[in-house]
């Protein structure tokens, strides 16, 4: 059964991305999971760190208050004794639906981004669309491109790992 799994997992879709403009880019991607255990798995502070980088290890969730208003803070370790912190607040947050952020950069020195998460049911799988909006932003978006796709499907990939390993 598990093997079965992660055999689906491996054959799933890349994730679609589009620019509708210069401040704002779209991933849409299908996981085979029902929603609410994407939507569980996520957002769940335990499996961001794995999400998020190759090296768990490397992601610190320093402050994370799940609900509208609270506050988070994830830090990544880079190369040597360079880090990047994410400071974020979330604005909206529909069960099973939709989670919208506002979070900054440390590493970036403009107004920050304002991120929706938007979950479909699509069948026993499940849309996950995410859009990211930059405010007052100057310069080129980092959001955007080859390797800015190459990072979110390698997420992807690792999440759909993620969902064949979790128990219901």
């Amino acid at each position: 059964m598990a093997e079965r799994s992660k055999a689906r997992a491996q054959a799933a879709e890349p994730a679609q991305f589009s620019y509708p403009d210069d401040a704002e880019t779209q991933m849409t991607r299908i996981f085979r999971a029902p929603l609410a255990k994407v939507f569980r798995l996520w957002n769940d502070p335990a499996t961001i760190p794995a999400i998020w980088d190759d090296d768990p290890t490397k992601v610190t969730i320093e402050k994370f208050e799940y609900r509208v208003g609270g506050k988070f803070t994830i830090r990544v370790r880079g190369e040597g004794d360079s880090s990047n912190r994410f400071f974020g607040e979330f604005l909206e947050i529909v069960a099973d639906r939709r989670i919208v952020t506002a979070w900054r950069s440390s590493s970036v020195r403009d107004g920050g981004v304002v991120q929706t998460e938007e979950y479909e049911p699509v069948g026993t799988s499940t849309r996950l669309t995410i859009r990211w909006k930059r405010v007052r932003s100057t310069g080129p978006s980092r959001m955007a491109g080859p390797s800015f796709e190459a990072m979110m499907n390698a997420q992807c990939i690792t999440f759909d790992r993620i969902l064949a390993e979790a128990q219901d």
